[in-house]
């Protein structure tokens, strides 16, 4: 905000003013009452004056409305109470002692406080309920940011609620907050964003959820998560980037910026989650209360390094996962080394690719004796790690948890290793798929999206098992008949597409992987024909 303080000689009801924006012929000033006015820069002398510094409270509204993009002025601002507020955001007295305040100068906010208490005491009480709605419907623009207020009114009853926004109130102020949306023609969320983290209703905002962004071939977060890390969010608790699944986009079309200014917008922040194909923390920075990270994607070189060497004094638990994740022994070597790690009681890698490789590494460190659980799940650790685990079960006796489950272990030796080690140790059935395993058979995303359209049992004429393969018959622009191998990447199909798998082979896939039964029976006379005879149609023959 500028120093330089202005009023209005003709108009002194406005109040003081401070400069917005300015062009070649124009500036745009905001005013104590709250309101964007713009004046022609060769008229500005004969009425706009200097003016002297307004009070604290005054600076403090002038301050909300230009973060808030100069359109949400709060209409009165009390620090003083607002302090007993942040020493506790959960003790509802102070927001009482506000609520009346408030309610005194005419402040919709106050009387949004007084109803949410009662509903915090009474929550299925319809009067006050439907006091609430009315609150919004009346001042639903002041209360929260114009483009949230639209996109929250857009929603109609049945939409997903995975790709739609929505907050939670409390007290009279935005407490958590989902931004999401299912098409590009909904609203920027970017712009949704960056009016939310600097609206006054978000000023006690604890937890920042962004999950789909309704684009067809990416979710890029860049541009969102630097807005947030322009804002003072010192209450900020959780924030998750990428909360979607694989129906909405594949991990690895996501991209999720430089998060290592997070640290200094969100200092109070606990619990950070990722999801994104890549991500970067271009400095090495210190969460200093960050006691979960879940890091989902596949981080490059010099991001892995900074992200490894970040001071994290208080992190108690780190997850590492995602598609074809793959811890290096070096990266285990720096986690050990990060002395700032000295209560890290959980590491959780799942799906990784080398999970030999990460255990071998964890053995000769001395970060595993500083661990109370360990998982390891559904990597690819084989039998040769019995001997492994053998010759150093000591080194692991003192785990409260020590999970390895779905790796592809025979029967046997996840016996043995649950007797050596006490390990959870179940093996992944044999011909076991997952949707990320599924759709790593493709490199096309339209492919991947039309197979999820097909995806879906109803709209199959037959379908089949016979050992380790799935098959089906699908009526298209002609009859169809389609095969999947579900532990190679043998597949056919008679649709004639030059893709491996086609859309159709890769729905099967699918279907196996959300746990679709396929009942064990004899393919179709035609599968096995087109298989044979038409075999350039086919990745491989059926036999």
């Amino acid at each position: 905000m500028s120093g330089e303080y202005i009023r209005h000689t003709q108009k002194p009801e406005w109040g003081v003013g401070v400069l917005v924006s300015e062009t070649r012929d124009q500036r745009t000033y905001l005013f104590d009452d709250g309101m964007k006015r713009t004046f022609k820069t060769a008229l500005i002398g004969t009425f706009i004056v200097a003016a002297p510094p307004p009070s604290d409270e005054d600076r403090a509204r002038l301050a909300r409305g230009l973060s808030a993009g100069g359109i949400a002025t709060p209409v009165a601002i009390n620090l003083e109470l607002e302090a007993e507020i942040r020493k506790n955001l959960d003790d509802p007295a102070p927001y009482i002692v506000y609520a009346d305040w408030l309610q005194e100068r005419k402040d919709p906010r106050g009387h949004l406080i007084a109803v949410q208490e009662q509903l915090s005491r009474d929550p299925d009480n319809k009067k006050l309920r439907a006091a609430e709605q009315t609150l919004f419907a009346e001042h639903g623009s002041y209360l929260m940011p114009d483009v949230l207020y639209a996109a929250l009114r857009a929603a109609k009853r049945g939409d997903d609620q995975t790709t739609r926004c929505s907050l939670g109130w409390h007290m009279g102020f935005i407490e958590s907050a989902r931004l999401a949306k299912s098409s590009r023609q909904q609203i920027d969320l970017f712009d949704v964003a960056r009016a939310l983290v600097g609206h006054p209703s978000a000023s006690f905002l604890r937890e920042l959820v962004l999950g789909p962004l309704g684009t067809p071939n990416e979710f890029d977060y860049t541009a969102i998560v630097a807005a947030i890390a322009r804002q003072s969010l010192p209450h900020l608790e959780s924030l998750f980037v990428g909360d979607f699944t694989l129906d909405h986009m594949e991990v690895r079309y996501t991209s999720g910026g430089d998060l290592s200014p997070i640290a200094t917008a969100a200092p109070n922040l606990q619990t950070l989650t990722v999801r994104a194909g890549n991500i970067q923390f271009v400095t090495v920075t210190a969460f200093k209360n960050l006691r979960t990270l879940r890091v989902f994607c596949e981080l490059a070189p010099a991001a892995r390094d900074a992200l490894f060497t970040t001071q994290l004094p208080a992190l108690e638990t780190f997850e590492f996962g995602g598609d074809r994740v793959k811890l290096r022994a070096k990266d285990i070597q720096a986690l050990a080394a990060n002395a700032s790690l000295e209560h890290l009681r959980e590491l959780i890698v799942r799906h990784s690719e080398g999970t030999q490789t990460i255990l071998n590494a964890l053995i000769g460190s001395p970060l595993l004796q500083r661990l109370d659980t360990l998982v390891l799940a559904d990597g690819d650790l084989g039998d040769k790690a019995v001997a492994k685990l053998e010759r150093h079960a000591d080194k692991f006796a003192h785990l409260t948890t020590f999970d390895l489950s779905g790796n592809p272990l025979s029967t046997a030796s996840a016996l043995k290793i649950t007797r050596l080690v006490g390990a959870v140790a179940k093996p992944a059935p044999r011909g076991a798929l997952t949707e990320a395993a599924a759709l790593r058979r493709t490199n096309d995303p339209r492919n991947a999206a039309a197979a999820r359209e097909l995806a879906d049992a109803s709209k199959w004429l037959k379908l089949g098992r016979h050992g380790l393969r799935v098959w089906g018959e699908y009526e298209g622009r002609d009859h169809y008949y389609v095969f999947a191998q579900l532990d190679d990447r043998r597949c056919g199909c008679s649709c004639g597409s030059p893709r491996s798998p086609c859309k159709h082979a890769l729905a099967l896939l699918l279907l196996a992987a959300r746990g679709h039964t396929f009942h064990e029976q004899s393919p179709p006379e035609g599968l096995i024909r087109h298989a044979s005879v038409e075999r350039p149609r086919y990745w491989s023959a059926w036999e």
